[in-house]
């Protein structure tokens, strides 16, 4: 067994304090501090080394021909207590310049644990501002969550800090998944753009303060009625709400069934494959939409495909994607005289759609029979009303992202 470290911070001590580091089960630090020092620096130690606080008596040791009692402190961080310690005994020259981000939390959870935290006030700042200089942090991603913790410790002493701190909140909003109650022990939090799900976290909310956990739940409930105030007339529009598919009052977005049917039944398709609800009365469509990460639902939502088939009078009838590929069709669908053209949202990790030119108006091809099924994208292709739907849905989908909490996802302010 090692023994402990000595760390005088007192002329004439009168109080031993242990600490452990690590998992040992022996003090690896022994301080010998003032008692008067400890006991005005925090009132749960004023009250645990009173004489009659009603516990047993510390243990004593002998020091300097003198009985000291020994507080034995094995459940709080060794480094951090030291900290605290030489700041309460005014040991200038001993207490860090900077902390780790590992580091400040320990030393905040002590501060809180005994209440002094504003003996660190002075020196709050300057660590705060510290682990925000260090380039090779980045404190939006996964794994700072106790900065809410720190900064409510100190008063979010650093304005910096308390911005990165709202930042990470806002980010947080838009990532959390899986949080069922504002009661709940933990969350799951999905990073934006993560690829495999190896990077999603569970996060404890035992480190965040009860205030922005509120704030978060108000916040991320009122972006989802969004996002559902968004979905909901876009699935009326195309026919899969559920009180309309078997309505004949519900009117196409293109008169000519053929074209209807393609465009409902890709839609359709790509909202199975993407996991998403197909009618706004499955069982799920609430659920399934606020359960996950707002960022990953409305990703999903923006790589929906729409089939569209639109006359073609100049080239003959082929398959048109929007990368311009222009495959021949063969004869049966030849015969049609259709273009099918294939709308296709950007990748995930692109938040940009590209512009579409605004159909003419009174446009009206007149080689064809179907007069309603068209707006004018270029010479030759033309796009119909459920692309054109599917377009201004999508445009919805960027701006809730781009507007969630006030700041972009890619951490611009």
């Amino acid at each position: 067994m090692m023994e402990a470290i000595e760390h005088h911070l007192a002329r004439r001590p009168d109080l031993i304090i242990d600490l452990y580091g690590g998992d040992s089960d022996s003090p690896t630090d022994r301080v010998l501090a003032t008692l008067g020092s400890v006991v005005n620096a925090s009132p749960v130690w004023a009250r645990l080394l009173a004489s009659d606080n009603g516990f047993a008596q510390l243990p004593t040791n002998i020091y300097s021909n003198r009985a000291i009692p020994i507080l034995s402190l094995p459940n709080d961080d060794a480094t951090a207590m030291l900290t605290l310690l030489n700041i309460i005994h005014y040991q200038h020259r001993s207490i860090p310049r900077s902390l780790t981000y590992e580091e400040l939390l320990q030393v905040a959870i002590v501060c809180d644990k005994y209440d002094c935290e504003n003996l660190a006030y002075p020196w709050a700042e300057t660590w705060m501002n510290g682990l925000l200089d260090d380039p090779k942090y980045d404190y939006i991603s996964p794994g700072y969550e106790g900065l809410f913790f720190i900064g409510a410790v100190f008063k979010y002493s650093s304005e910096r800090f308390a911005l990165v701190v709202e930042k990470l909140s806002a980010r947080l909003i838009v990532e959390i998944s899986d949080w069922p109650s504002r009661k709940s022990e933990s969350f799951i939090r999905k990073p934006f753009n993560m690829l495999v799900d190896s990077e999603i976290v569970v996060v404890s909310t035992d480190m965040i303060p009860g205030p922005i956990l509120e704030h978060m739940w108000h916040e991320r409930a009122s972006n989802f009625q969004k996002l559902l105030d968004i979905t909901t007339p876009f699935y009326k529009d195309i026919g899969l709400s559920g009180d309309l598919t078997e309505s004949s009052d519900y009117i196409s977005l293109c008169p000519h069934i053929t074209c209807s049917d393609v465009a409902t039944g890709s839609i359709v398709r790509h909202l199975r494959h993407a996991g998403l609800p197909i009618s706004t009365q499955s069982p799920f469509f609430e659920t399934c939409l606020k359960n996950d990460a707002l960022w990953l639902t409305c990703n999903k939502y923006r790589q929906i495909r729409c089939w569209s088939m639109v006359p073609n009078n100049k080239n003959g009838t082929v398959l048109h994607d929007s990368n311009n590929s222009v495959t021949p069709l063969g004869d049966k669908q030849r015969a049609m005289d259709l273009v099918v053209r294939l709308i296709k949202t950007p990748c995930t990790l692109d938040f940009k759609l590209p512009e579409w030119k605004i159909p003419s108006p009174g446009y009206v091809n007149e080689k064809t029979d179907w007069p309603f099924c068209f707006s004018e994208l270029t010479s030759t292709s033309y796009l119909c009303g459920f692309a054109e739907r599917m377009n201004r849905f999508h445009t919805d989908i960027n701006s809730l992202l781009d507007s969630v909490a006030g700041y972009k996802l890619n951490g611009e302010a």
